[in-house]
């Protein structure tokens, strides 16, 4: 998988993430694999860090439940496309 990550890149493919994980978690994996660059947009929960050093993820929709029956409330994915 990484390496069609990286073969995409080299055929100057757009790649985005697309995830239901959380930022942290996504930026992280993709900076130790040295692949942040491949991608021009990473779309996922939005997730920092507190003075205490806790994670604390949000949702990336807000309000009300949209009420897609293929994904979860905090997240649609054919929503954000």
């Amino acid at each position: 998988a990484l390496d069609a990550i990286r073969s995409a890149q080299d055929a100057q493919a757009n790649q985005m993430v697309l995830s239901d994980a959380n930022t942290i978690f996504i930026e992280a994996f993709l900076r130790k694999e040295g692949l942040r660059h491949c991608f021009s947009d990473v779309i996922s929960n939005p997730a920092d860090f507190d003075h205490e050093g806790r994670l604390h993820i949000k949702p990336f929709h807000e309000g009300e439940p949209h009420g897609c029956p293929l994904c979860p409330s905090n997240l649609c994915k054919g929503r954000v496309l």
